[in-house]
């Protein structure tokens, strides 16, 4: 594999990207996957869950001040 001489002051050129096409389908099934798999994508669920306990504390807490 030879290099092709190169200029003093000239850019060197990029290299060249080819684009790579998935199906849609493919990567939001893989997503999903991970998402149930990892162990973020489970603390993200307990966040959620988490959160929705203390919305109910903080409503009843809001309704005791009134």
């Amino acid at each position: 594999m030879s290099n092709p001489p190169s200029t003093p002051g000239a850019a060197p050129t990029p290299p060249r990207v080819s684009e790579v096409r998935y199906p849609l389908k493919q990567l939001l099934r893989e997503a999903e996957i991970d998402r149930q798999r990892s162990a973020l994508g489970a603390e993200l669920l307990d966040q959620a869950e988490i959160g929705s306990i203390f919305a109910s504390h903080r409503r009843l807490a809001r309704a005791a001040r009134s």
